[in-house]
């Protein structure tokens, strides 16, 4: 009788204890559905991110592009300005006074003088292109600059999602 109840008693602790790694189970079973819900939103944001980062590394190289283009038109109009700037101080204004001075008649004189003023405007407007152009490449800069932020910041937080992602 007393073997009985020992074995009984027995039979209870193991019940009891079959009880507790069931629950054991089923929190650990809790746990692990938890840390794969959580992996699958770390690994869908890395996602989103690597996505970012080949959107803005695609915006970064049109960016790129365009400035080569705008350093090569300011290249372009600077040589334009220096050959001109170069061919009015060695002809200087004397070219102007014969060309109006050379005239005939009043009619003349004003086409020529119109003549003058167009060839003063075109000058003005060859400037005024060069330093628009100028500017453009100051800001195609400032936005490659700010693009490159963003990239390596969107690298970083790729790289703490990686990092999370191993945790898990």
């Amino acid at each position: 009788q007393e073997r009985q109840e020992q074995l009984e008693q027995k039979k209870k602790d193991l019940n009891h204890e079959i009880k507790e790694l069931e629950k054991n189970k089923e929190d650990v079973e809790k746990y692990i559905s938890g840390l794969d819900q959580k992996m699958d939103k770390v690994t869908k944001s890395l996602n989103s991110i690597k996505g970012s980062i080949s959107k803005k590394r695609k915006e970064l190289k049109v960016t790129k592009a365009k400035f080569l283009e705008a350093e090569q038109n300011a290249k372009s109009q600077y040589d334009t300005m220096k050959k001109r700037i170069k061919y009015m101080y060695e002809n200087g204004n004397a070219q102007y006074l014969e060309l109006i001075f050379g005239a005939k008649d009043i009619g003349e004189l004003l086409n020529r003088s119109e003549y003058v003023e167009k060839i003063s405007e075109y000058d003005k407007n060859m400037l005024k292109r060069y330093q628009d152009t100028c500017e453009e490449i100051k800001q195609k800069k400032e936005d490659i600059e700010k693009r490159l932020g963003e990239l390596d910041g969107l690298k970083e937080e790729a790289d703490s999602e990686r990092k999370a992602l191993d945790r898990l």
